[in-house]
């Protein structure tokens, strides 16, 4: 997020998160956003507590929690910008919203997900009526009521195709098992747009060799192909003549690779050779340009993308829609 928006929360996380957990919680009640009687949970004994973070890291850690700050209102000024257009635009009343905040706290870096089995999970169950926080956890005290919803839940799960439970982690645990084409051969046109990453080649994750028929002008500028977009992704493109490769390791990491010598005017045979150094997911990889049989430039992807970069960006060719 731009630093116009954090500074505005700049100092406001001084105390740390432990002070601001009971302060936003004491503000929410008075807002009458959560019942009056609703209690604040301990933190969880995984967080380390505001006093034991070093005082050298305090400023980082405050500078974090700006940084979000002033993301999550950018985020929300963005929304209400498209509510007040459906507004504007009588199309408020005929819109259903769902707002989504969050994702699925980076389960990659979890250790131990692939011996994690569902059959071992502790069950809770809590009051809601009257325990709006879940700080009651009420499933010791009451195992006959405990095993009477351990069965509907099983049986409504049955039902709407639940199981197996857990069964979206497989593909964090094996990414080989993410949907992909079967094909091993492609050919492609500028009139390849918008083709979705799981249909499309496995590019970045793979042994692949990109082939480029490629009729060039002076000094040419332009996408030659791409996928995915800015939260992660890969794109083959010419820059003022310069034959140029850029991998975005998900804004962790990113890996470029240029032609020192610009590339002549005319028709030429561009070559990218992408070879992983482990026959395993997420693997560094060597990726070699070439033109016309001779190599013009080279980068080393240290991690490349297990799975996929996005779930909603695409492939395209001579463009880059994102």
């Amino acid at each position: 997020v731009a630093s116009a928006w954090a500074d505005k929360y700049k100092g406001k996380f001084n105390d740390g998160w432990d002070a601001l957990r009971e302060k936003t919680f004491k503000r929410q009640k008075e807002l009458g956003w959560i019942p009056s009687n609703a209690e604040l949970t301990p933190r969880d004994a995984t967080m380390p507590s505001w006093d034991s973070i070093p005082e050298s890291e305090h400023a980082f850690q405050t500078r974090l929690m700006e940084v979000f700050a002033g993301f999550a209102e950018h985020t929300d000024v963005q929304v209400g910008r498209v509510v007040d257009y459906l507004n504007q635009t009588g199309q408020r009343d005929n819109t259903i919203i769902l707002y989504i905040w969050g994702d699925i706290p980076w389960l990659n870096a979890q250790t131990g997900l692939a011996d994690w089995d569902s059959a071992n999970d502790v069950w809770q169950f809590y009051d809601l009526t009257n325990d709006f926080s879940r700080a009651r956890d009420l499933a010791a005290a009451n195992p006959e009521k405990l095993a009477e919803l351990q069965k509907v839940f099983l049986e409504e799960a049955e039902k709407n195709k639940v199981f197996p439970i857990g069964g979206s982690l497989l593909t964090r645990i094996d990414p080989t098992t993410v949907i992909a084409s079967p094909y091993k051969s492609w050919a492609f046109d500028s009139a390849t747009t918008r083709m979705p990453e799981f249909i499309a080649p496995g590019l970045g994750k793979k042994n692949n060799t990109v082939t480029i028929d490629l009729d060039v002008g002076e000094n040419a500028s332009g996408v030659l192909y791409a996928l995915g977009g800015a939260s992660g992704g890969l794109t083959c493109y010419m820059d003022q003549g310069h034959l140029c490769f850029e991998y975005n390791m998900m804004i962790i990491e990113r890996y470029w690779a240029k032609s020192a010598e610009k590339i002549a005017p005319g028709k030429h045979t561009i070559v990218v050779d992408t070879t992983l150094r482990a026959p395993r997911p997420g693997s560094p990889a060597d990726i070699v340009l070439s033109v016309d049989g001779s190599e013009v430039a080279r980068t080393v992807a240290k991690i490349t993308v297990p799975g996929a970069f996005t779930a909603s960006e695409t492939f395209d060719v001579g463009t880059d829609l994102g």
